[in-house]
């Protein structure tokens, strides 16, 4: 069941410009919808007859999921450590539309940073991708994604230690799903690691919890430069 809240959402911190239909949802988060701006399907056909796009981008703060229709763009979700720099490197790629710091891969509802960090919850610090594949592919964003931290360390990185930190790949289909795996395969054979085991986790994407607003794009705030740690892989 999806009951209307808000037929625009033109906030242009979340939009980015653009309208955005806001929905609260009842039911299995993560349900794939059908919405038009102001009208909730199946079983609605806006007036004029325009078919309702299939959305792609839902996030999940509290009780509210922002939905955005079909454009083109696609997802992609990586935990690689402390989100803050996680978030500012994919930032930094070219098309990269958007990025959202978040949690996801636990089992409580409604975590909160302090929860999280407690290890208590399951979650992982994670960044959600909106990006545009006609410009950049899938395999470079995991590229990013190895470059930027250690694969061999488990439920840490460097000095963040817990479950939290852990890295992991959610993917959102069966195309990311083999794509992450094959590139994961690349990655434990490289000469770099030293026989070292890759522990990253390779998992379906789930319900994704919008972090507190003090940790989105939170290098961009303080005004704090950004620098990669080294290349694990060739």
């Amino acid at each position: 069941m999806v009951t209307h809240r808000d037929a625009i959402q033109k906030d242009p911190a979340i939009t980015g410009g653009r309208g955005l239909c806001v929905y609260e949802k009842e039911g299995d988060i993560g349900d794939q919808l059908r919405v038009v701006s102001g009208y909730s399907c199946p079983g609605e056909t806006p007036p004029g007859g325009h078919r309702c796009p299939i959305i792609t981008s839902i996030i999940l703060h509290h009780r509210i999921l922002i939905m955005q229709e079909e454009s083109g763009l696609e997802q992609a979700t990586f935990a690689a450590g402390c989100f803050w720099e996680v978030e500012a490197a994919f930032r930094r790629v070219e098309s990269v539309v958007r990025t959202w710091t978040g949690y996801t891969g636990g089992t409580v509802q409604y975590p909160t940073y302090k929860q999280i960090c407690s290890g208590s919850t399951g979650h992982a610090e994670a960044v959600r991708v909106e990006f545009d594949p006609r410009v950049v592919t899938y395999d470079q964003l995991l590229e990013v994604f190895w470059d930027i931290h250690d694969p061999t360390q488990e439920n840490r990185q460097g000095p963040d230690i817990g479950t939290n930190y852990r890295s992991a790949i959610f993917y959102h289909s069966n195309d990311q799903k083999e794509k992450a795996l094959a590139s994961r395969d690349r990655v434990q054979g490289s000469p770099r690691l030293k026989g070292r085991k890759v522990v990253t986790e390779i998992l379906p994407a789930g319900p994704f919890w919008k972090a507190e607003d003090c940790h989105q794009q939170f290098y961009e705030k303080c005004g704090w430069g950004y620098a990669a740690g080294p290349k694990y892989w060739g």
